[in-house]
């Protein structure tokens, strides 16, 4: 069974692993560019769940209580970058 987990008002999905995630947001993870975020889903598997991160570029499979969740990182635009190099 998959669960889709609907941000809030402000576009900001539950804490999981007490890390925040954001709808639209670009994220990093280790050194790959995975896009704006699109969706986040819990899914129950025979027995094990997991959660499914969807991005523009990858999707992401993490167990339940993976700390490898945290490695999942908010892009955030310095003053000095141009807008070409910023990913859309």
């Amino acid at each position: 069974m998959m669960v889709s987990i609907k941000p809030s008002v402000k576009n900001a999905y539950p804490p999981i692993s007490d890390t925040i995630f954001y709808k639209n947001k670009s994220y990093q993870y280790q050194s790959r560019e995975l896009g704006k975020l699109l969706s986040i889903r819990y899914e129950e598997r025979y027995s094990w769940n997991q959660w499914r991160f969807e991005f523009k570029r990858e999707t992401m499979y993490f167990g339940e209580n993976d700390p490898c969740i945290k490695d999942i990182v908010l892009c955030v635009k310095s003053p000095t970058s141009s807008p070409t190099s910023l990913w859309t």
